[in-house]
């Protein structure tokens, strides 16, 4: 995580700001499991709400009512990218 800046991060530029919040793990509300079926995972946090406005494939995952994609804290399991790319995709 990154240490909050001497200076108040949200008067920054909203997309900033964005970036601020997602690296800091601020109000996130899903939880993606990113790493391989038999190996070990990463917990990558993220806000729905940003995936669901930037991707129409977020906004069918959360709007679906799937189990894992609701409730206060969501979790969803991604076995088909390595964390470091997950992390670049929800930059």
């Amino acid at each position: 995580m990154t240490s909050r800046p001497e200076t108040d991060w949200q008067s920054e530029n909203l997309v900033d700001s964005f970036q601020f919040m997602l690296d800091n793990e601020i109000s996130t509300d899903v939880c993606f499991e990113v790493g391989p079926p038999d190996g070990p995972t990463v917990n990558i946090w993220a806000h729905k709400v940003v995936l669901i406005a930037c991707s129409p494939v977020f906004e069918a995952m959360f709007s679906s009512g799937m189990a894992e994609c609701s409730g206060p804290e969501a979790k969803v399991r991604v076995e088909d990218i390595d964390s470091d790319t997950f992390k670049e995709l929800l930059k």
